[in-house]
């Protein structure tokens, strides 16, 4: 542990002399974003806290979380980054559950935060789940692109984490033939040992080979042809952003935590880290 602490040590003293993106910031034009100091964005009534929190940063790597219900994946994300005393975490806060809800100009607006990364999901989701209008969609807008230009589009990695229900309507099996979102997927691997409620969402063959190797599921989205509904793996794959979704049925921490830990050595395999990070299998 001394040996852990003398890094610590160390890499504070890089963040002295150093860029503010290895010290937890992101430079996105002119503007400066402290990793560690939330953002309030209010749409209409609501204002919706943009949560950010880090142990060691790695340059380049977020874990990103955008569903406020999904309680399991902010316990597994939060507890493996304290475990492993590195790593930046960002999550919506809103007190409103899954879909964020909004009253602007006497009007009751709700839309799902995995639905706002692109023009066509924006309005898709606004007109499903409500009504819509063009302010409405302004400020949705303003929402994702305060999230994406500081916390997505300068990083080479985005390891979102995810929840669903026990067998309930999204599995692995879903992108097979025949499933709800077959056409979204290149290709799929199915370990029968494994809950299809537990898989990897890809948007590279490298992370799609890696964990189909490990023997989880695994699914690689097909960039070209997938259904552009905003969510945020479509909008890493327009951006060409190496993007990992571990999904994991609700109540499931100890797997998502083993399902982030295959995540670590994705990184360790295909993102060398600083030499001062310490890595778990060092101490």
């Amino acid at each position: 542990m001394a040996f852990h602490f003398f890094y610590r040590k160390l890499f504070a003293g890089f963040c002295i002399l150093g860029s503010l993106v290895a010290c937890g910031q992101h430079t996105t034009g002119d503007a400066h974003v402290n990793a560690v100091l939330d953002q309030s964005v209010l749409l209409g009534d609501t204002k919706v806290i943009i949560s950010p929190t880090c142990k060691i940063p790695i340059n380049g790597i977020w874990f990103v979380h955008v569903h406020e219900d999904e309680k399991t994946a902010t316990s597994a994300a939060t507890e493996f980054i304290d475990s492993i005393g590195y790593g930046c975490f960002v999550t919506l806060q809103h007190g409103s559950g899954r879909n964020i809800s909004f009253t602007q100009g006497g009007v009751s607006y709700k839309f799902d935060p995995n639905r706002m990364f692109t023009d066509a999901g924006r309005k898709a989701t606004l007109q499903k789940l409500g009504k819509y209008s063009e302010s409405a969609f302004s400020d949705v807008t303003r929402l994702a692109k305060t999230f994406t230009s500081n916390y997505i589009d300068s990083n080479k990695l985005i390891i979102a984490l995810h929840n669903n229900t026990n067998d309930g309507g999204l599995t692995i099996k879903s992108y097979t033939k025949g499933g709800d979102y077959a056409p979204d997927a290149s290709q799929v691997f199915i370990n029968q040992k494994e809950d299809a409620d537990d898989f990897f969402y890809t948007t590279s063959k490298k992370a799609f080979t890696f964990f189909k190797e490990l023997g989880f599921n695994v699914m690689q989205q097909n960039n070209a042809t997938v259904t552009d509904d905003g969510s945020l793996s479509v909008y890493a794959g327009l951006k060409k952003i190496d993007y990992i979704n571990i999904e994991a049925e609700h109540g499931k921490t100890a797997q998502q935590k083993r399902m982030l830990l295959a995540t670590l050595q994705y990184i360790k395999t295909f993102y060398p880290v600083p030499p001062f990070i310490v890595l778990p299998d060092q101490q």
